[in-house]
């Protein structure tokens, strides 16, 4: 498997190679060689039936293949395992959605399992206190019910899901736009810290070195719900990133849930998009604690898991509500 996964780096070290052609080129070759005169001449075959060929010379792939083993070596320093479709590490489904990636580079835990008991828990990073307390006590229930809680380390929504489901002593796996050798925003760092010592994990798709940029942000959605068996909005306006991951989970057939704010509520710009979703009949509405539970049960079904033993949940808010609205 090493050498797999370092043919994999060395040819996105290629000058004009991502992901796309990487992939295709793997899928194409008859001999995963990891000599570069026989790569050479593996990839110039394979090009032949390719959209856009790989321009491989031979002394062009021995300085993919240095810069392949720097990445490689500076990850075993940082504590950074790269996965590839065939180290089994993440479920199957995430190498299947549309726009794949080729490879992931994670820090902590290594087991299909968090993701295969996953729910993402996204929205705005400057939601209302009524937002806040929601994605913290969703992501606490989703982890006492077995299931790992996926959101992508931003402030705000992301924030409240990954502390919700850390002092629920439950999994959660961050998803960054950059490489793991930094956290974004620099404030989350002592939350990631906390994520990996307490059985999470960080994953990214991008290399130590490389810094986030905004086309990293929006590709980094697809991944959030491609980790995950559901997707639960929080809170998000009728544009924006949320919507985009909306858009992602649609596309790999998530089972999609909305917060349903309650009329206090309603006129917030932040709650429109949930409107907007749950009135289309994109998203399953959670205004309540038999909501909630009715989703996880739905996710436990459609994806023919076994049901963990339920626990009651605890601190809710009155008369089941998911958070208790201000001034009551």
């Amino acid at each position: 498997m090493h050498d797999r996964v370092r043919l994999m780096v060395a040819l996105l070290e290629l000058p004009g190679v991502g992901p796309v052609t990487a992939l295709a080129a793997m899928s194409r070759m008859r001999q995963q060689t990891l000599d570069p005169d026989a790569l050479a001449d593996e990839l110039k075959a394979i090009g032949k039936g390719m959209k856009r060929p790989i321009k491989a010379t031979v002394s062009g792939l021995e300085l993919a293949f240095s810069a392949a083993d720097r990445v490689m070596n500076r990850c075993r320093t940082l504590g950074i395992e790269i996965a590839i479709a065939d180290s089994g590490i993440f479920w199957k489904d995430v190498w299947s959605i549309p726009k794949p990636p080729a490879m992931l580079f994670f820090k902590g835990k290594s087991t299909a399992a968090l993701a295969q008991r996953a729910i993402a828990v996204v929205g705005t990073r400057q939601p209302s206190d009524f937002g806040a307390g929601c994605a913290h006590r969703i992501a606490s229930e989703a982890v006492k019910r077995g299931l790992t809680v996926v959101s992508g380390l931003a402030v705000g929504c992301d924030r409240q899901g990954h502390i919700g489901a850390l002092e629920a002593n439950g999994l959660t796996i961050a998803v960054l736009a950059h490489g793991l050798d930094s956290v974004y925003p620099a404030t989350n760092q002592s939350l990631a810290d906390s994520i990996i010592e307490n059985g999470g994990m960080l994953v990214s798709e991008y290399a130590p070195g490389i810094v986030i940029r905004s086309n990293q942000l929006v590709a980094r959605d697809r991944l959030q719900s491609a980790l995950s068996r559901g997707l639960v909005v929080i809170e998000t306006d009728v544009k924006g990133g949320t919507m985009h991951t909306v858009h992602c989970a649609k596309e790999q057939k998530r089972l999609i849930a909305c917060v349903n704010h309650g009329e206090r509520f309603r006129d917030l710009p932040k709650s429109r998009g949930n409107q907007a979703l749950i009135a289309d009949g994109s998203a399953v509405p959670i205004g309540d604690r038999a909501q909630l539970l009715a989703y996880f049960d739905l996710i436990e079904e459609r994806n023919q898991l076994s049901s963990p033993a339920r626990s009651t949940p605890n601190g809710i808010g009155k008369q089941g509500l998911l958070f208790d609205e201000p001034g009551e």
